[in-house]
């Protein structure tokens, strides 16, 4: 999918698609999460303005679907830090505050995995968009967190991005599909290829980007409830987490 985002375009504006869409699809109530990829390839992104489009179509979004008016936001690279929550208040200067200074390293995605799981909580099911523009070092470990992750009503939405119209592989996200041993299908993927225009004139593709973030969860929370993969599961999860062995080197809340 090749898009343009015209950063001319506010919130409020946005935010009347996204309600549309919302409505339109008929999206279930649901935790949003946001995950955004603070590699050093990234650069680039951050600077061009990017990753700040990016976030201002997930709050929309996640505007219409979770009514508390927070998106929680993870950096990811070889390691997953949580920072500040995402708002209307603080979209403005947020990328520049929480994400560019962090900038660097490389990219491992089971960390982040574990970690949204780890802090879950009982409630609505989960849609977590994650922004991405290149291959994981972890894929070992990243298919073992997606299948433990399956047990519950989390849905992964990926993103592989990149500017231009050369598409990169993304071979280990398009794999995520096929993935086997899963409870139920629990991600989806769309390379996502990204233009910026700033004339208030110049098309603006929101509306499309916003449709393909909702195109597969849509119909997760019933496929997952049907498949017994629910909040119910959070503990033995949990537990599970304490004793794998490689646990700790992803994080420390256990």
């Amino acid at each position: 999918m090749n898009i343009t985002v015209n950063d001319k375009q506010t919130l409020d504006e946005i935010s009347v698609k996204a309600k549309d869409i919302v409505v339109n699809n008929k999206v279930a109530k649901s935790q949003v999460v946001a995950v955004f990829d603070v590699s050093g390839s990234m650069e680039g992104m951050y600077d061009r303005g990017i990753v700040k489009a990016l976030a201002t179509r997930v709050l929309a979004l996640g505007l219409q679907l979770d009514d508390n008016g927070i998106i929680p936001v993870y950096a990811l690279d070889k390691r997953c830090r949580k920072v500040a929550d995402l708002t209307k208040d603080n979209l403005e200067s947020y990328v520049d505050d929480e994400l560019t200074e962090l900038v660097g390293g490389g990219t491992d995605y089971a960390p982040t995995i574990n970690q949204i799981v780890a802090d879950a909580e009982k409630g609505d099911p989960m849609l977590v968009l994650m922004f991405t523009d290149g291959a994981n070092g972890d894929k070992s470990d990243a298919t073992e967190a997606l299948i433990r992750a399956s047990k519950l009503p989390i849905f992964f939405q990926w993103y592989g991005i990149y500017e231009g119209r050369g598409e990169p592989s993304f071979d280990f996200l398009h794999s995520m599909d096929e993935m086997e041993g899963r409870t139920v299908d629990n991600a989806g993927f769309s390379p996502l290829g990204l233009g910026i225009v700033s004339k208030t004139n110049q098309a603006d593709d929101s509306e499309k980007l916003m449709e393909d973030m909702v195109k597969e969860y849509k119909d997760f929370p019933s496929k997952a409830m049907m498949a017994g993969s629910n909040w119910t599961n959070l503990d033995s999860v949990h537990n599970e987490m304490k004793s794998h062995p490689t646990h700790k080197k992803f994080f420390g809340l256990f």
